[in-house]
């Protein structure tokens, strides 16, 4: 008969899937916490929640700007003291 890939035996198709996380749900339980929010919080709509991260990435750092031209000055003196050497 010969080959058959993966998920045509039927050993593999008829495999029942795992219960999820029964070992977490057997330590902590099945409950969750409800959050207290604080009714004079602005709401936020999803756009204005993602600009307003507070982790700005290391490329909006101004302190990077800086950093890539002291970097590009260092490289371009040393540049220009081997050629003129």
């Amino acid at each position: 008969m010969g080959y058959m890939g993966f998920g045509m035996r039927k050993e593999d198709y008829k495999r029942k899937p795992k219960e999820a996380l029964t070992r977490y749900k057997e330590v902590h339980g099945n409950d969750y916490v409800e959050i207290d929010h604080d009714p004079n919080a602005p709401q936020l709509s999803r756009e204005e929640v993602l600009n307003k991260s507070k982790v700005r990435s290391l490329f909006e750092w101004k302190g990077f700007l800086m950093l890539k031209i002291i970097a590009l000055l260092i490289i371009s003196f040393v540049l220009l003291i081997k050629l003129l050497s």
